[in-house]
């Protein structure tokens, strides 16, 4: 297996594009990805359609904007709706059918009733369900029902934690493919750092005091009222500096511990003799406010904290002439990548009014098509309220 290309894609929940290290905007700590970075795209304009968990991985998938096919918000929450409908097209289908083994490591968010082999996969691995139902001792065990504002520090095994637990799983398949001779394609979704925000002590003790972010005293003068309404029902409204610096040191050291464990994945693809020949994308599904204009989490405010996500493409050797480094080009990520995956792999799509396009040849030094980015949001969580903006070089 070591001539086929192979393709590893790994999704961080809520990770900020400025706490990437190599963003250099924020003194988050991520050698690991950093290092990756470094032999990779990294894409400075990589913006999600739709800063939203559910919707916008299963605008991955489809290729297409969510709204298109129903998906206006988080299926688990509030008032019901769909997922991604499973007539719906899946660019994974294409990879399978083109004699990949694919496996999905996580939660897949794609559907409230089906997992991601209904989609495509040959194998589908719920490294979370797995997790809740061990004996690890881990804090989150018995803190889950615990405000998820504050957030708590873990103890123990590192590869006990959610975020360990899931990489373990992902190196376990990894082993399990290698044995195999044909190409693969293995997603792995982390829930981290997603809040509650619940690093292990020994990330979490490695910052000991952050600054505070640049929007934290807007006072949101002639903003929409849903900006102040996302503050009130977090109760957010009397927090101040000193109440949010821990819970970002928090966030912080979620990041470092997910970075750890990325730096454990690739490093057994490279003791496989695996790591060349495979494309690896670093990714998330959207940000995260984290205190930054007194918000927490995202819902229905379009800042770049939460719209603006890291996006890190490794291609496979031999599936373009790659130039490492970083680009202003634009993509709106999570409906770009799987036309640009399928590409650098030579699949045709089998689907029709795909809404994404391949950056493969951004990946080449080349340019993008797309002069701007467009990220929508469709409230639900407090309320019907819609959203739209237009990012470009010199508006918003």
């Amino acid at each position: 297996m070591e001539n086929e290309q192979n393709v590893l894609l790994l999704v961080a929940d809520q990770l900020r594009y400025d706490c990437v290290g190599a963003a250099g905007k924020m003194p988050v700590q991520t050698p690991n990805i950093d290092a990756l970075a470094a032999e990779s795209t990294f894409f400075q304009n990589a913006y999600t359609s739709i800063p939203t968990c559910c919707p916008a991985r299963q605008s991955f998938y489809a290729c297409k904007r969510s709204e298109s096919f129903g998906s206006y918000w988080n299926y688990d929450i509030t008032m019901p709706i769909g997922g991604l409908p499973v007539e719906e097209y899946s660019f994974l289908r294409d990879f399978t059918a083109a004699g990949y083994e694919t496996v999905h490591v996580g939660r897949s968010e794609l559907s409230p009733v089906q997992d991601s082999v209904a989609y495509g996969y040959k194998h589908h691995r719920d490294s979370w369900a797995e997790y809740k139902k061990l004996d690890t001792g881990c804090a989150c065990k018995v803190q889950e029902g615990r405000q998820a504002w504050e957030g708590w520090v873990e103890d123990g095994d590192l590869s006990k934690t959610p975020t360990g637990y899931t990489a373990a799983c992902a190196i376990e398949e990894l082993q399990q493919i290698g044995s195999r001779q044909a190409p693969f394609f293995m997603t792995v979704c982390f829930t981290s750092p997603h809040p509650p925000y619940r690093p292990h002590r020994k990330f979490y003790e490695s910052y000991c005091q952050v600054e505070k972010w640049g929007g934290f005293d807007d006072s949101l003068t002639d903003k929409p009222y849903v900006q102040k309404q996302q503050i009130y029902n977090w109760n957010n409204e009397q927090r101040s500096w000193a109440d949010w610096e821990p819970i970002v040191r928090k966030y912080y050291g979620q990041i470092t511990e997910l970075d750890y464990h990325i730096g454990a994945i690739v490093q057994k693809l490279k003791e496989m003799g695996l790591y060349e020949n495979t494309t690896i994308v670093v990714t998330s599904d959207h940000g995260d406010m984290c205190g930054n204009h007194k918000m927490f989490d995202k819902h229905y405010v379009l800042y770049e904290d939460v719209t603006h996500v890291p996006l890190i493409i490794k291609p496979a050797k031999g599936s373009c002439n790659h130039t490492p480094g970083k680009t202003a080009e634009y993509t709106v990520h999570n409906i770009d990548l799987g036309p640009t995956l399928m590409e650098l792999h030579g699949i045709v799509p089998t689907g029709t009014g795909l809404h994404g396009i391949s950056m493969k040849p951004v990946l080449s030094g080349g340019k993008s098509l797309r002069k701007e980015a467009v990220s929508t949001l469709n409230g639900a969580q407090f309320g019907l309220f819609t959203q739209r903006c237009i990012k470009t070089d010199r508006w918003k």
